[in-house]
């Protein structure tokens, strides 16, 4: 008979190996002149932003989307109609949250408040295209669950419309997207804490890095320029 807490066990020690062999395969893949280096022989410490601080960050961001959808979700409860608006500006303001204001403030308000930055991987600064690439796993999941939302809702007569009734008529697959986003989830966890740069699985598909702040004239110099006279390892 199979013993399922030690299938699980061995299951999340094969995931965690599996993620840390992928870590390491990028980093080898990428050790050339367009990417920062994983440290500054002459910085005792490292100028990425770890799990720590960016946990605090993210803490800080989830205090203002909260009281946002805490909102929507009271609304949620009262009509159809505000179901799919909310599930709409959800999804917008995910994007102008995750997308606009990293392109223009070069991160979200609880990196910025706890003063680490996104830039690109060579250390330039983030682009359009890095701010949206970042984010494209999470975007199209998050869209596709509000997408199954709003079709949800439209089915539904209005007379009919109950929150908790709602909720059982999801689309069969919606349960499979929802997964798959909490599996991603823990890959960037995982990722993140394997690898020198501190780079999560989000990082690496719009090429950027996570700095502290105090370090971005460092970075700024290797971007440069004919500046790679930095000693690096």
């Amino acid at each position: 008979m199979i013993n399922l807490a030690v299938f699980r066990k061995r299951l999340c020690r094969l995931y965690t190996l599996q993620a840390r062999s992928l870590a390491e395969t990028f980093d080898n893949n990428m050790m050339d002149k367009s990417i920062l280096p994983k440290e500054f022989s002459d910085i005792k410490e490292s100028v990425y932003a770890g799990f720590e601080l960016r946990a605090e960050a993210l803490i800080m961001d989830s205090l203002i989307y909260l009281p946002i959808f805490a909102l929507c979700l009271v609304l949620n409860k009262i009509e159809k109609s505000y179901l799919i608006y909310t599930s709409i500006f959800s999804f917008g303001f995910y994007v102008f949250y995750n997308v606009f204001l990293v392109y223009r403030f070069e991160g979200t308000p609880g990196k910025r408040k706890f003063k680490i930055k996104i830039k690109k991987k060579n250390g330039q600064r983030i682009g359009v295209k890095e701010a949206l690439l970042r984010e494209i796993v999470s975007l199209t999941l998050i869209g596709v669950l509000r997408y199954a939302y709003v079709v949800t809702a439209l089915k539904m007569p209005d007379i009919e419309y109950d929150y908790q009734t709602f909720n059982s008529l999801k689309p069969f697959w919606y349960s499979f997207v929802d997964w798959t986003y909490n599996i991603w989830i823990m890959g960037e966890i995982i990722v993140l804490l394997l690898n020198k740069r501190k780079r999560a699985l989000h990082d690496y598909i719009g090429g950027t890095v996570v700095i502290k702040d105090k370090f971005e004239n460092v970075v700024e110099q290797f971007a440069a320029p004919d500046s790679y006279s930095t000693t690096v390892s």
